[in-house]
């Protein structure tokens, strides 16, 4: 359940790859705003396993009956954040719970001139991708690809492309000095 289509509102940088090494092993990807909710929850149902992107589409685990039984979160947020949302309702809904961690969480692109910080809790995040592949190839119990340093890269700085091109990224009320002052630091901490 991918968050790739949403990046304006949250997803990890890379998504799409990861989504193509999924699709090579022949598991599906769905973007549930692109479905009627009984119908995704129809193909929850039948899953016996389910990987998703963190965000609001885990309140889909509350509605199944039956749930996957194996359940695999894509964290971007912190720890506690995932912990404070969504871990109770996950840890009752599946049987095995497996919660990959964020490196970091980026910097927003919308900016709040009254609070003088970002807005909203909607932030993508940096993933380890070649330690989630490893931790999804063994969910999947099947070998998936890994990728190069360099094709890992690629990947992260197409994802980094679209936030930044995505005008919804920065609410509307984010001013010019703001942005670049923002893209400023956004580079600086993927750079590192």
């Amino acid at each position: 359940v991918s968050r790739s289509k949403f990046v304006h509102g949250g997803s990890f940088l890379g998504e799409p790859l990861v989504e193509a090494v999924l699709a090579e092993a022949g598991v599906r990807t769905v973007h549930p705003q692109e479905y009627p909710v009984a119908e995704v929850l129809d193909m929850l149902e039948q899953a016996e396993m389910a990987i998703f992107s963190e965000g609001s589409a885990l309140h889909f685990l509350e509605l199944c009956r039956p749930a996957p039984q194996k359940v695999f979160v894509i964290s971007r947020r912190s720890r506690q954040a995932f912990q404070n949302f969504f871990e109770t309702m996950v840890t009752k809904a599946a049987a095995h719970v497996f919660i990959h961690p964020m490196v970091e969480a980026l910097m927003p692109l919308g900016w709040s001139q009254d609070r003088q910080q970002p807005m909203g809790q909607n932030a993508s995040a940096l993933v380890d991708l070649k330690a989630l592949v490893g931790n999804l190839s063994a969910f999947l119990e099947t070998p998936l690809r890994q990728h190069t340093e360099a094709e890992i890269r690629q990947a992260q700085a197409l994802t980094l492309l679209q936030i930044i091109m995505d005008e919804r990224s920065s609410g509307g009320r984010t001013t010019a000095e703001d942005m670049g002052r923002l893209l400023f630091q956004l580079r600086h901490q993927v750079n590192r």
